[in-house]
């Protein structure tokens, strides 16, 4: 995936892939959209923060909403189970790819089911 226009410096080493969206209930009855894929760090730097905003589209390409969040990754937890955690817990070294979940409570009704264009609006790094 190309990195959008404005995005925090490093976001050149950062490449997204394999995305996946999916709709499930929560516990309440409402519907909660993830959208999961790839990420891989091929730069020479430790990414311990990353905040994406995700920008959906209707029909006619317009924005009909952006949502920022950190960027979560897909582990396993201590009981066997995937649960997500972020990079500031399970950090992306250099020349590593991990799976990575977004998670969207509401999503406008207008919205045309494609991808959101994902741009890396802040990333924390250390050497």
């Amino acid at each position: 995936m190309p990195v959008a226009p404005g995005a925090a410096p490093y976001s050149e080493n950062l490449k997204v892939g394999d995305l996946k969206i999916s709709t499930a209930e929560n516990f309440v009855g409402s519907s909660v959209n993830y959208l999961e894929g790839k990420i891989a760090n091929v730069g020479p730097k430790t990414v311990t923060g990353i905040k994406v905003e995700a920008i959906f589209r209707n029909s006619l390409g317009e924005i009909v909403q952006r949502e920022s969040q950190p960027l979560m990754l897909i582990h396993t937890a201590m009981q066997g189970f995937p649960d997500v955690a972020p990079l500031s817990v399970i950090p992306l070294t250099p020349n590593t790819t991990r799976d990575f979940r977004l998670t969207f409570d509401h999503i406008s009704n207008d919205w045309n089911h494609g991808y959101p264009e994902l741009r890396f609006a802040q990333i924390q790094t250390k050497k």
